[in-house]
């Protein structure tokens, strides 16, 4: 067992006990999920739902306790000292987690590189308890494990990365972003969940899953043409399947079809990371190249894009939210209505 002793010195109190029991809760609920790792699916599933209800009330019972350390400032240190100290060894629990459900050889592989002590700023930063928990990601673990449990370790191809960002080390909430997102990637979307009317597979695992989930895959259609030589080049879309009494539009005469086979998404986090002055600085240094190459940042609208084939969108937001519309037909906050491809049906 690596879990840390928290009594807290230099002041007494139930406020203190609590806080001091909260915190080995929350621990506990990791050492619980990786003793549970080894277990089949259908038992794994039932360990995490039931983790996940004692999380829930756990969460409740932090924030109230949150609230009356704001009155103690002296406690408030102390209990979140005590939580920073601990965040360290919850990663590594969540990291033998992973590892622990990968099948036998991939257990065999190297092991991640180490993994250090240095906290995230932004953990240094908390103001609250509550805050600090939140950001430390250390009570959403439960309602990420079965997504934790499929993807492979920190370090390895298609894992989280580690040490990727330049403004803070690798964390646990980062994890289990991670994994969140893989559930997203993994999940087969229908009809039912707003799949189409046009779309080029069911799941964006369909198309990044080789050799791992967020590698390359199929090939996606797409048509490219004038629609008035004059005036503008427009470069439209078309997807391979459509949901039943759709109708698939017909391309003009003389279309130019081009087939794209979908890139891998390894990394795309780290360009995240990566400061805008370092982007502006090395597109600067592309200038003097003397090649007849040279690279530029795309600035769109006073910010600096990097994501998407062209490096069109500005966020992973943005990214994921246009790649749901434009290859599943899948609508979000962020793009409301699909393309609207005139095919004479009035759908």
């Amino acid at each position: 067992m690596w879990l840390v002793s928290l009594t807290m010195s230099g002041c007494s109190g139930s406020t203190k006990d609590r806080a001091a029991k909260q915190l080995s809760s929350a621990l506990a609920s990791i050492e619980r999920l990786k003793q549970a790792a080894t277990l089949p699916e259908p038992a794994l599933e039932q360990a995490c739902d039931e983790e996940n209800v004692r999380v829930r009330q756990l969460k409740a019972e932090i924030f109230a306790l949150s609230a009356e350390l704001e009155r103690d400032p002296n406690l408030r240190r102390e209990a979140m000292d005590r939580l920073r100290a601990a965040v360290p060894k919850a990663r590594r629990g969540v990291a033998s987690w992973m590892g622990a459900r990968l099948p036998g050889p991939a257990r065999d592989e190297p092991n991640p590189p180490e993994l250090n002590d240095d906290l995230p700023q932004h953990l240094h930063e908390s103001k609250s308890l509550a805050e600090l928990y939140r950001q430390s990601g250390l009570l959403d673990v439960a309602s990420a494990a079965l997504s934790l449990s499929k993807v492979p370790k920190p370090g390895t191809l298609g894992g989280p990365m580690i040490g990727t960002r330049e403004d803070r080390a690798p964390d646990l909430h980062s994890w289990v972003q991670f994994a969140r997102g893989a559930e997203v990637f993994r999940r087969g979307y229908g009809v039912q969940d707003g799949l189409g009317p046009g779309f080029n597979n069911g799941s964006c695992a369909s198309c990044h899953g080789t050799p791992t989930l967020g590698g390359w895959g199929g090939i996606d259609r797409g048509a490219q043409f004038r629609v008035n030589p004059d005036l503008h080049r427009e470069i439209i879309g078309i997807h391979r399947y459509h949901i039943a009494g759709v109708k698939a539009p017909s391309l003009p005469e003389g279309v130019t079809i081009a087939v794209r086979r979908a890139p891998p998404l390894y990394g795309v986090g780290m360009l995240d990371g990566i400061a805008v002055s370092a982007v502006v600085a090395q597109a600067k240094s592309n200038k003097g190249r003397g090649d007849g190459v040279t690279g530029f940042a795309n600035d769109r609208v006073g910010q600096i894009a990097r994501f998407g084939a062209k490096s069109h969108e500005l966020s992973l937001r943005t990214f994921v939210a246009a790649a749901l519309k434009d290859e599943m037909g899948i609508t979000s906050a962020a793009h409301r209505c699909e393309d609207q491809l005139s095919d004479g049906d009035d759908v």
